[in-house]
């Protein structure tokens, strides 16, 4: 992230996915106006409402989530304070399209594969940066601590997916009403996150890739075209933003809505009962 971890938050939208076909797919089964045994604490309810492999299924997904958004808290805190509190910070930088060019009377022969290079570019590189403003910090570290965040978002949904699964109310307001959040702080803290860390990778490079005058000895042909040009990479401001966590909020916003037609539905079918 600073960055959002596409295969942690892809991952994770396909268990709420998972967790929430399986909530319906229970309801659907489960006969109407009854309980199915739910108990105060939340392991207790997903214990004691799902029985079978679909109590296994639950009860793990529940800890994973637990354990998981663990993780992602301590490591966000982690990042957030080594950015500000650090020697260095590293960041992924464009830079103008760029190769090394050879000093004047340097010759190289070519290797003993039959591949030869005959042209070659680089447009990023990932710099390790030592004295960065303080505001440049600030930003890096808030584009970590958002990332960071919109993860954690999802993981509440598919806990509180599980919880409701085990007590035997998949279609539980509360499991709506985080849905809808979560939809829009996946599409919201996606955005936002990248903008942070984007600004202040530019901000840092800006200043590390940067010269103000150079000097060196040359002798021989070719010595008056030598410019520090040719070997120094000049950073570019760019912003890049990924926009398939916008699809991963669009999916979180049609599951708050499907699971708010099934709350109403179940509360139509419990007052037939």
């Amino acid at each position: 992230m600073g960055g959002i971890g596409s295969v942690e938050l892809l991952a994770l939208a396909v268990i709420a996915v998972l967790a929430l076909g399986l909530a319906a797919r229970r309801a659907a089964r489960a006969p109407h106006g009854t309980s199915n045994g739910a108990t105060d604490g939340v392991a207790g309810g997903i214990a004691g409402g799902a029985t079978g492999k679909a109590s296994g299924v639950v009860r793990t997904t529940w800890w994973v989530c637990l354990i998981y958004g663990g993780v992602v808290v301590l490591g966000t805190l982690l990042g957030v304070l080594g950015v500000l509190g650090g020697d260095t910070v590293t960041v992924d930088a464009q830079i103008e399209e760029y190769w090394p060019e050879l000093p004047a009377g340097m010759e190289v022969d070519d290797g003993p594969g039959p591949g030869n290079l005959v042209q070659g570019s680089m447009t990023s590189a990932t710099l390790e940066v030592a004295g960065v403003e303080t505001s440049t910090r600030v930003l890096l570290a808030a584009g970590e601590a958002v990332s960071g965040l919109t993860i954690v978002a999802v993981v509440v949904v598919i806990a509180l997916a599980c919880r409701n699964i085990g007590r035997g109310t998949p279609f539980a307001p509360v499991l709506t009403r985080s849905c809808g959040l979560a939809a829009g702080m996946v599409a919201a803290g996606s955005m936002l996150g990248q903008l942070l860390t984007g600004i202040g990778a530019n901000r840092a490079a800006e200043v590390a890739l940067a010269w103000s005058s150079a000097s060196w000895s040359c002798r021989g042909k070719g010595c008056a075209d030598v410019s520090p040009d040719r070997y120094l990479p000049t950073s570019v401001w760019s912003l890049h933003f990924d926009l398939w966590p916008l699809a991963v909020a669009l999916v979180l916003g049609v599951a708050a809505v499907l699971l708010r037609s099934g709350t109403a539905l179940q509360r139509e079918t419990d007052g037939l009962v």
